[in-house]
């Protein structure tokens, strides 16, 4: 009965890309924090070292650009950043550190998953 599943995972995994295997060998045994931002966008981040990896979740991407469309003329000065997720990044490294931070780079690793390196100030 269950032997239907494995064509099915043999088929899944070169679609889901090495980047899934890739988040949990470095990011498996972190625990996450969330962050939420306007629209009520909310995120998990994991943090290693001096890395982040952002984690968005598709229902609340999804309702959050409906609400963002909505307040469109509201906010004229949103920043475009080139990597997606640097605003929650940054929402984090704000929030969670007592020093100051700065993101140094990023990428986008799949549609709901971006990781970031950060440095911070030494105290």
């Amino acid at each position: 009965m269950k032997t239907y599943l494995l064509p099915l995972l043999i088929i899944a995994l070169p679609l889901s890309g090495c980047s899934a295997a890739y988040i949990m060998g470095e990011y498996g045994q972190s625990s996450g924090h969330e962050v939420r931002l306007s629209c009520r966008r909310a995120y998990r981040v994991y943090e290693k070292a001096d890395k982040l990896l952002v984690e968005a979740f598709s229902a609340s991407e999804a309702a959050a650009a409906a609400c963002l469309v909505l307040q469109a003329d509201k906010e004229l000065d949103q920043i475009e950043h080139p990597v997606r997720y640097w605003d929650v990044a940054e929402a984090y490294l704000k929030n969670m550190k007592n020093q100051r931070c700065a993101i140094s780079g990023g990428r986008q690793l799949e549609l709901l998953h971006s990781e970031f390196s950060f440095a911070c100030l030494p105290r």
